[in-house]
């Protein structure tokens, strides 16, 4: 307990030094002045640029220890690191526990090789082809709900005098005449065929992808049809690894007014 009140322990002080590097890291994360926020991954690709230690290294140099240590590695052995560097970078994996299931090959990726891979293949494929604006227009057939008009209004002629009441044959003929209507003006309805039109944006895929933000690129992914298989690998002398194996049709072709899938 602190002294002030009633103890003699430790106070919590806040370390000069790291708040500047949170105070950098809220301001880009935020950025209220320019109006352009960085990504995590950029974040950090930054402070290592700027040979900042990260939270690990910097204890290490506040206590006059050395930077770097030991990390993870293959089953049974580990890695020895001379710094550790910022990679908050977000991590896609097989999380086969919370949706209930098992999974025989459980694997993860770091997220910002999947995203830098994924873009440079897509683009790679479909970054200078044209996107097109298309536009459906539905076909119209009046010829179905003729019949079942038709079919209707002749079962309706069937109650003809049947009717006891004035109010009973005044609602017969009401009905009666609007079936008659919609028969002809069905019969005088012409038959439309579908249309596709398709129009040239003149930007490419590159361009689109530029412009859009992470949930405008994966609407863009998924429109293409872009699957990413992910699966654990055995690299030279047993070092465990990830592989991804890239699949798409990768169509010429792009709707920007469709709305994007969930899945």
């Amino acid at each position: 307990m602190p002294a002030e009140h009633g103890g003699s322990g430790w106070t919590l002080v806040p370390d000069p030094d790291a708040v500047l590097i949170i105070e950098r890291i809220v301001r880009e994360l935020l950025e209220t002045e320019t109006g352009k926020t960085k990504t995590v991954s950029a974040i950090a690709a930054g402070l290592n640029a700027d040979g900042i230690p990260s939270p690990r290294d910097h204890w290490a140099v506040k206590n006059g220890r050395k930077t770097g240590g030991k990390t993870g590695g293959v089953k049974g052995s580990h890695v020895v690191r001379e710094v550790f560097k910022w990679a908050p970078a977000p991590v896609y994996k097989c999380n086969f526990h919370a949706r209930g299931d098992e999974c025989e090959a459980p694997a993860h990726v770091r997220g910002d090789w999947v995203d830098d891979y994924v873009t440079a293949e897509f683009l790679a494929r479909v970054g200078s082809v044209q996107t097109m604006h298309i536009v459906e227009i539905p076909g119209y057939d009046p010829e179905p709900e003729l019949r079942a008009t038709v079919a209707e209004f002749a079962e309706h002629q069937e109650q003809q005098g049947r009717q006891k009441s004035k109010h009973s044959a005044a609602e017969w003929q009401k009905r009666a005449d609007a079936l008659d209507n919609r028969i002809a003006t069905l019969e005088a309805a012409e038959k439309t065929e579908p249309q596709r039109i398709v129009t040239p944006t003149g930007r490419t895929f590159a361009d689109e992808w530029a412009t859009k933000d992470t949930a405008g690129k994966r609407a863009m992914l998924i429109e293409a049809g872009v699957r990413l298989d992910v699966r654990r690998g055995v690299r030279a002398g047993g070092a465990s690894s990830t592989y991804a194996a890239w699949t798409s049709p990768c169509p010429v072709s792009w709707t920007p007014q469709r709305k994007p899938l969930t899945v």
